[in-house]
């Protein structure tokens, strides 16, 4: 990478919806948004590094619609950017998210009020490893 360059990661923008990012390791970067409104879309069951930052200009509206879980995350670097977003995201799951020194986003909020949004399980790691397997599972009984 040249010297100043972002490292962005695992993106989401312009009206992304039912993408699923799952059992994986990302050596570089963090959870992108680059705005324009991405919505039900689900990380879980990753380990990041959480070394990048979120892209996408202010102009292309915020950074999350609603219903983005991150379920099972394991953060390497400590660092909560852009994996804890409960503070941010309307409607959002932030659960079992380890590894990290707070639960602070670090990114600007495009909604005031209640966003109606879950942290749960911080630090702990979540009875359901993979969200996207269990309600698979769910769906074929």
């Amino acid at each position: 990478m040249p010297a100043g360059a972002v490292h962005h990661g695992l993106n989401l923008e312009g009206l992304s919806s039912g993408n699923v990012w799952r059992r994986g390791t990302m050596a570089e970067g963090t959870f992108d948004t680059h705005r324009a409104l991405p919505f039900e879309n689900v990380r879980t069951d990753v380990t990041l590094v959480n070394n990048g930052r979120v892209g996408g200009s202010a102009a292309s509206g915020p950074l999350f619609g609603a219903r983005i879980a991150h379920w099972n995350i394991r953060v390497t670097g400590g660092d909560p950017y852009a994996v804890t977003i409960a503070d941010v995201a309307p409607r959002s799951v932030t659960v079992g998210v380890r590894g990290v020194t707070g639960t602070v986003s670090g990114l600007v909020p495009d909604f005031a009020g209640d966003l109606e949004s879950l942290l749960a399980g911080h630090g702990e790691r979540p009875q359901v490893a993979d969200l996207y397997a269990a309600q698979r599972a769910h769906l074929r009984l």
